[in-house]
């Protein structure tokens, strides 16, 4: 079974490589965040607008990370990635979290962004 670090080393230099193990990178708020994943203005209040629709919270830009549940932090994972430039994304153990009405929600996310993205899901779950 690959970790998350042998998923980096084999993909990093050409995949965005996100884990629903650690679906966080820094310790603040959603603002910081989106940074990390290179989001412009537009895109970043696009991801909260979804977020929100999706979980129906009430997040905004200046959210804070330990606010969120695991499964939130996933879901907004997964948003921020698929809206960030990046071309190719994997995910691994994205499920992670997740209860069975969200897992069909970034399922179809997935297929939504799949026609302009190249996405690998790797799961251990």
């Amino acid at each position: 079974m690959k970790t998350i670090t042998d998923l980096i080393a084999d993909y990093g230099d050409e995949f965005l490589v996100c884990s629903g193990d650690l679906p966080w990178i820094g310790t603040g708020r959603i603002r910081d965040e989106a940074l990390f994943y290179c989001l412009d203005s537009s895109a970043e209040t696009t991801v909260i607008r979804r977020f929100n629709l999706i979980t129906s919270k009430d997040a905004d830009r200046n959210t804070l990370f330990h606010t969120l549940s695991g499964g939130q932090k996933v879901i907004l994972m997964a948003l921020l990635a698929l809206f960030s430039p990046a071309k190719r994304i994997l995910f691994h153990n994205l499920n992670h979290n997740l209860d069975p009405e969200k897992r069909v929600i970034i399922s179809g996310l997935l297929e939504e962004f799949s026609a302009v993205k190249g996405i690998i899901v790797t799961d251990q779950c």
